[in-house]
């Protein structure tokens, strides 16, 4: 079984090589279409993108650009889907994009596939598994990135929950009801939370990877779910936040298994094989 696996694992190596402008087409291709489809199923509330071939043609269209526009096409419907419940609410959607626009300009962060990977794999319950693949396989600035998918799937996760309140509350003006939307977005308990998590076990998972040891990869996913871990148990603890307990389990162990399946793929090293050789010559001693 172990050797047909490493026969599958040359074999998609070998086709990468030999076909990787298609390979990466179709791969943003799916990664659009993934995000549209999720966006859909979070909001739907425009009659304009009922018609699943609009979302078809932006992924096509995505598949033969940069990633930064494909984010800027699910902004766009996004924006679209939140005018159809209240300008107020695109307005404010819209300044939030321009004050992350310019952090991205002075910060430049790597890693700006996971502003989508967020709510993606959010939406499959398995986020925790996002702090793992930026700390083995991306920089630090990733990390900011990764806020900013998780910020908005949080705000998609709040309207809809939202969408009633907003609608038939007619006590307070739209812009304040919006607002006030935003307010528990930033401030909601499980948001930083969240936010916390991802961090920590981001920049732990990272010089963890970085230590030259054994196995580094192997440690630096078992000690970074094991973080995750104490972390949600303690912060749902003590700010009083409901959990499903099982569900967050089952979370964090699909997430494990993805961790450890990137690392097969990508980095798989046969430490029974490996050696150490010290040299030096008239000023360096080398190891």
């Amino acid at each position: 079984m172990t050797m047909r696996i490493l026969v599958l694992k040359e074999n998609l190596k070998s086709l990468y090589a030999k076909y990787p402008i298609q390979i990466g087409v179709l791969a943003r291709f799916l990664l659009a279409c993934i995000s549209f489809v999720v966006l859909q199923d979070m909001t739907g509330y425009s009659p304009m993108l009922k018609n699943p071939i609009i979302y078809l043609l932006a992924a096509a269209i995505c598949a033969t650009v940069p990633i930064s526009i494909t984010v800027f096409v699910f902004s766009l419907f996004l924006f679209i889907q939140f005018y159809a419940i209240s300008i107020e609410l695109m307005i404010i959607a819209v300044f939030l994009a321009v004050v992350i626009f310019l952090l991205y300009g002075g910060i430049q962060p790597d890693g700006i596939v996971f502003v989508l990977l967020a709510p993606i794999f959010f939406y499959l319950k398995l986020p925790y598994v996002l702090p793992l693949m930026i700390g083995l396989m991306d920089s630090l600035s990733s990390t900011f990135s990764l806020v900013v998918g998780l910020l908005l799937y949080q705000c998609m996760k709040y309207v809809e929950l939202s969408l009633v309140q907003i609608k038939k509350e007619e006590d307070i003006s739209s812009v304040e009801r919006c607002i006030q939307l935003l307010i528990e977005v930033l401030r909601g308990k499980e948001t930083l939370l969240l936010i916390t998590i991802f961090i920590a076990t981001t920049i732990l998972v990272y010089f963890i990877r970085k230590l030259s040891v054994d196995y580094n990869w192997s440690l630096a996913i078992t000690i970074g779910s094991l973080l995750e871990i104490s972390l949600f148990l303690a912060g749902s603890f003590f700010l009083n936040i409901e959990i499903s307990l099982i569900g967050f389990l089952l979370s964090i162990a699909g997430s494990v298994f993805i961790a450890f399946a990137l690392e097969f793929f990508y980095f798989s090293v046969d430490y029974a094989r490996v050696e150490y050789a010290q040299f030096e010559d008239d000023e360096y001693v080398y190891y």
